[in-house]
């Protein structure tokens, strides 16, 4: 597996730079790559320049660390060798944005403080991180690949740090969250005895990466110091960045309790079932939403609503005669996905096997189509979308193999007109790339799937 990441992460910077040294201008196109402060943890001495680590040890001993570092190396050969502009912009800790707190709830720190909520702890630790929002990352390396800075390394990281048992945990106690503070052997000792269900207590996850790092008496951490001064130079955002402070823990807490996080009171096993789950399948038509949809039905044993079968015998009229729909059409449908979806799930709950799960087959194109499917929420119901894109090629081909669907290629483009892409608050949206081999697409899908829902196909066949 480490030398297939090494390979990839090789070949892609090697192809990259490559094209822009054929492009068409006096000078090779610049060439900025984002590495990884994994790339230079091991670093003796406690201080990282801005500037290739002196040995190659000094990267952290995973696949992903030393294909980073690898990439490093072989950026400043290039430019030394071709002239090319190459920049190593070294990105650190990326957290949740300024505006909205968004931070995506399955990495490591997230699951760690989500621990407040299923075990009722959260580790005392003594370390100073140097975490950066991820809109201040954005406009940092925006700057800096704007700007008439040559090429060289730079290191993306805060140049402010805090402490996180000192400033961390009580702007969490601010927030509302009830946990107890304790030493890191203890956190792991009371994560490894709690329940080992996954879809109600998601640290668990992680429980062996955890344990490597916190499960011994090695409680001082002094952390590294990088030098930011270059990155700085030529980024205002960077010069600029925030320390964390309450109103920004506040934001990313307050985004984990409205779409992912389960209150559980400290010390208390889950006991209530857990809520029904509607997966949509989006796209346009073509995109592959009723062969995914069969797949992961049959996979998962969960049944699945074809859309196309609740439009109305007027709806199926107009299309098949190449009529686009009117929005009034389009929400009686919705209206009857809604209601379809609902009693699909009440039967589901009455089943000894059952883990509320359905699917079903939409184009959900507009926000506002979304945002009114989003609406059965109000039942109880979580929602996920599974938005399935591809080049508007790709989908004329796949429905001219089509036989006897009312659904005309001349139609497409309209629909393809009026998709529109997730907003920033959408973040129940999970995108996949279908424009590949079927099985890959399945496959990605089936993954995704289980993932978000919790039903696994091998546990199932046990069951029954």
């Amino acid at each position: 597996m480490a030398f297939r990441i090494l390979t990839t992460a090789l070949l892609g910077a090697h192809n990259l730079i490559n094209l822009c040294l054929k492009a068409k201008r006096p000078a090779p196109a610049n060439f900025n790559f984002c590495s990884s402060v994994s790339a230079v943890a091991a670093t003796k001495g406690g201080f990282v320049p801005e500037e290739l680590p002196a040995e190659l040890s000094y990267s952290q001993g995973m696949g992903y660390a030393r294909s980073k570092l690898v990439t490093e190396h072989i950026c400043m050969l290039a430019a030394k060798k071709t002239g090319i502009s190459a920049r190593v912009l070294r990105v650190g800790q990326v957290i949740g944005d300024t505006v909205h707190g968004i931070w995506n709830e399955n990495e490591a720190i997230p699951l760690m403080l989500q621990a407040a909520t299923t075990i009722g702890a959260i580790p005392a630790l003594d370390e100073n991180p140097l975490w950066l929002p991820v809109d201040t990352v954005a406009h940092g390396i925006t700057d800096i690949s704007l700007s008439n800075a040559g090429g060289g390394v730079m290191n993306i990281v805060n140049h402010q740090s805090f402490h996180w048992t000192r400033d961390l945990l009580p702007a969490l106690h601010a927030t509302g969250l009830e946990f107890e503070e304790v030493g890191q052997k203890e956190w792991v000792d009371r994560l490894r005895n709690s329940n080992p269900n996954p879809v109600v207590n998601p640290p668990i996850k992680l429980l062996e990466f955890f344990a490597s790092k916190y499960d011994n008496n090695n409680t001082k951490r002094p952390g590294l110091t990088y030098d930011t001064r270059k990155a700085r130079s030529f980024s205002p955002n960077l010069a600029d960045a925030p320390i964390l402070n309450n109103d920004l823990v506040s934001k990313f807490i307050q985004h984990w309790k409205s779409t992912s996080w389960t209150a559980n009171p400290a010390g208390k096993a889950h006991v209530a079932t857990r809520q029904p789950h509607l997966v949509v399948l989006a796209g346009p038509c073509g995109s592959g939403k009723s062969t995914l949809a069969q797949g992961l039905a049959e996979k998962f044993h969960v049944p699945w609503i074809e859309g196309d079968n609740l439009h109305s015998p007027a709806s199926l009229t107009k299309m098949t005669n190449g009529e686009a729909l009117s929005d009034t059409d389009r929400w009686a449908w919705l209206s009857k996905i809604k209601d379809a979806a609902f009693v699909q799930l009440k039967m589901e709950t009455f089943k000894s096997n059952a883990q509320d799960v359905v699917i079903v087959t939409c184009s959900a194109l507009k926000a506002e189509y979304r945002a009114d499917l989003r609406k059965i929420v109000e039942q109880g119901v979580v929602v996920t979308f599974f938005t399935l894109q591809t080049g508007l090629a790709t989908l004329k081909t796949r429905m001219a193999e089509r036989v006897g669907h009312y659904m005309k290629v001349e139609m497409l483009e309209g629909q393809v007109e009026i998709l529109e892409g997730p907003g920033v608050k959408e973040t129940d949206i999970i995108p996949v790339d279908v424009g590949r081999e079927r099985v890959l697409v399945q496959r990605e899908v089936d993954a995704l799937f289980e993932d978000v829902t919790g039903r696994s196909a091998k546990s199932w066949q046990v069951q029954v």
